[in-house]
């Protein structure tokens, strides 16, 4: 069974303790993760959308995702099942021909039924997945990480005011555009500084001090890439680095 609150698997008005490099929280909480909104726009549009828009009464997809160390068929079915209507929806889509599918084929979440989609670059696709592989490459099976948007300003499903409006019919969700919830959602959702100068937004109150792992280019990889490939290749150009929340800021 699928956990469809941010609620209900970890509970963050506690004892704040030290997360162990590459784990995830004592006591078996997810690590927060911060997916830097300002180069991938179009992405956290439908992370967001996932994790505070898919609310149809019994609550949304969420922020808690687990590592579930998927073989290359499973992550291929996850992928199929979310972005083709019987095909690739976004082929053909000018620059925006690369299906983006939320919860991530990399975790268990992505077997629900109600997963999302969105047509997004090529590019941020290859920075997306860079992150991801970044993340996994530290953690094994079953470790869970809580998602939560940075620099949220371009992507309307993350910044505030909050909104769940898909009459562009961009979000997709089972072969077609994604209903709109019912009710706009309950949840508040709260915005944070960290210590890398970037603006947090998550819908989990997170307490200051609260150790956020956020992900940078690491520039010997690039240029190694440049080097050996004549290109950049953003899949393997990403390495996680410590952050934190330094201020709370408001909730909406």
């Amino acid at each position: 069974m699928v956990c469809k609150t941010w609620f209900s698997l970890v509970a963050l008005g506690c004892t704040v303790l030290a997360t162990p490099p590459g784990g995830t929280e004592p006591g078996g909480g997810p690590t927060i993760i911060e997916f830097d909104c300002s180069d991938t726009p179009e992405l956290c549009n439908n992370m967001c959308w996932g994790a505070f828009c898919t609310d149809q009464g019994d609550g949304a997809i969420g922020q808690t995702l687990t590592y579930d160390a998927p073989s290359p068929d499973t992550t291929n079915a996850r992928y199929k099942a979310a972005c083709q209507t019987p095909k690739n929806r976004c082929s053909g889509n000018g620059d925006y021909n690369s299906c983006d599918e939320y919860p991530f084929k990399q975790t268990n979440e992505a077997d629900i039924e109600d997963a999302v989609s969105r047509c997004v670059t090529t590019n941020a696709q290859s920075i997306q997945g860079g992150k991801i592989s970044a993340f996994t490459q530290k953690h094994k099976a079953l470790d869970q990480m809580l998602i939560t948007f940075g620099n949220p300003g371009d992507s309307k499903f993350c910044n505030y005011p909050p909104t769940c409006d898909n009459k562009d019919g961009a979000e997709w969700q089972n072969g077609g555009p994604a209903p709109e919830p019912k009710n706009p959602p309950k949840n508040k959702r709260h915005y944070y500084l960290t210590a890398r100068g970037t603006e947090l937004a998550s819908g989990v109150k997170l307490p200051v001090g609260k150790r956020v792992t956020s992900f940078e280019v690491n520039q010997t990889a690039v240029e190694g890439n440049i080097r050996r490939l004549g290109k950049r290749d953003h899949f393997t150009e990403y390495q996680t680095v410590d952050n934190e929340v330094v201020e709370y800021l408001f909730s909406v």
